[in-house]
């Protein structure tokens, strides 16, 4: 089961950042389901596979596409959230295709560490760097938190 780690979560955490991120990275995992690969390919050649994930975006109705495979089953291939460590720093495990769960790992300004070839290392950026990169690679905007009225 891929652990996942945030660098920079010591402080309390931001549920509207935390909903945006996880949203948008399981945006980024499921189109990165349609890519083929494994995990060593990914992190040996990530601009090709970047290339490939870009290819099956459409450049118009671009937010309607990415609300209807948000809202796609994936069945077995879905990205599941196994466990969630809120310590120092937040470290959350999937149940996933670990080479789709690469691909967006990349796409929210991660690294990925390929120790063997079959043990990899996920680090991510604080949540609002990992928003920022994610909405640059799906070319995506998404609404800025609002002040409440008073």
């Amino acid at each position: 089961m891929p652990t996942v780690v945030f660098e920079g979560s010591d402080a309390p955490l931001d549920s509207w950042e935390l909903v945006i991120f996880l949203r948008l990275f399981r945006v980024a995992y499921s189109q990165a389901l349609n890519i083929r690969a494994s995990e060593e390919e990914i992190v040996q050649t990530p601009e090709r596979f970047i290339a490939m994930f870009n290819e099956g975006i459409p450049e118009k109705e671009r937010s309607e596409y990415f609300t209807e495979i948000f809202f796609t089953d994936f069945e077995s291939e879905d990205l599941r959230i196994a466990r969630i460590v809120k310590t120092s720093p937040l470290e959350i495990s999937f149940m996933c295709v670990v080479s789709a769960l690469t691909l967006a790992v990349i796409f929210s300004g991660g690294k990925v560490e390929l120790k063997n070839l079959k043990d990899l290392k996920f680090t991510l950026p604080p949540l609002g760097t990992g928003i920022k990169h994610l909405r640059e690679a799906l070319r995506l905007s998404v609404p800025d938190k609002k002040k409440r009225k008073k």
